[in-house]
């Protein structure tokens, strides 16, 4: 791993671990923030990947990691609908582009050739949809939402951060999935779209994930 790679890594990671300390302050958990916190804890899984030197480590940290177009669907949804309740089904959709990767692993573990449509195209497509679903959520109440704090973060957070998830998504499983160019410039945007988000947390806080009971 090359300098600018590693100090990419380090930096998106100081981020987390501060969102992450944001996320302790406080004695009640609702459920922004532990959508929030499972969010932080795949894109945690995302960085670490990238450090692991052991690769059956690292394959489990990349299948976690997938999960990360699914919280961060989850997470737009619950920030910016008042009503909001974690369904059963939005659970088993997340879980989906987990599993069915984890399952083409073990597969050919074991010898066992899996149709590859239902392995990996179908875990991508659905990834590219609850990514849609994301900004969606993200639009659907924007005239109405009075707070302007959750307002800059549709703007900052989910808007900006959805549209680099799905780029990231489509170059480094689609278009340009293995290239070596992609190693190092991928983490970069990770740091600066967290840092940009931990600065409104700071300032919003009362507002966004640290509702009362």
């Amino acid at each position: 791993m090359g300098i600018f790679q590693t100090a990419a890594v380090f930096f998106a990671l100081s981020q987390v671990l501060l969102s992450l300390l944001l996320l302790l302050n406080t004695r009640y958990w609702s459920i922004q923030r532990r959508i929030y916190a499972a969010l932080m804890a795949a894109v945690l899984a995302y960085l670490l990947s990238a450090l692991a030197t052991d690769a059956t480590l690292r394959s489990v940290l990349g299948l976690l990691s997938t999960a990360v177009p699914g919280l961060f669907w989850l997470t737009c949804a619950s920030f910016f609908d008042d009503h909001f309740r974690l369904q059963r089904w939005q659970l088993g959709v997340v879980a989906v582009t987990l599993i069915l990767p984890a399952a083409g692993k073990l597969l050919s573990f074991w010898g066992v050739v899996a149709p590859n449509w239902l392995i990996y195209l179908l875990p991508q497509g659905l990834e590219f949809v609850l990514l849609a679903l994301a900004l969606y959520a993200v639009a659907q109440h924007w005239s109405a939402d009075l707070v302007e704090p959750r307002r800059r973060l549709r703007l900052w957070f989910c808007t900006i951060n959805g549209v680099y998830i799905f780029l990231l998504v489509l170059f480094r499983e689609v278009l340009f999935a293995g290239q070596d160019w992609l190693a190092g410039a991928q983490y970069v945007p990770v740091g600066l779209t967290l840092l940009a988000t931990n600065a409104i947390l700071l300032g919003y806080k009362s507002c966004l994930l640290y509702t009362s009971p």
